[in-house]
């Protein structure tokens, strides 16, 4: 498990309210299996399903670019 914390920051040097990033936090998870050669995992990113923003930036008005979204997988692997 890993749990990253983004704190409120500021994105323009004039510290106006439109381009603030509020703060947030990320949870992710994993598990693993290994079976002599053979490997199996399951893992999670972005567990709680957290809507944030990563990017802010000045274009025309300013603009906002969300994170990731929850997903979920299985991998499978083998070593020889």
């Amino acid at each position: 498990m890993s749990y990253e914390r983004r704190a409120k920051a500021d994105t323009d040097f004039k510290n106006l309210d439109a381009p603030i990033m509020q703060e947030y936090g990320i949870l992710d998870g994993s598990i693993g299996y290994d079976m002599g050669p053979w490997n199996f995992s399951v893992y999670g990113r972005n567990i709680g399903n957290t809507d944030y923003v990563d990017i802010r930036s000045l274009g025309v008005g300013y603009q906002a670019f969300g994170g990731s979204p929850r997903s979920y997988g299985v991998t499978a692997g083998y070593s020889f």
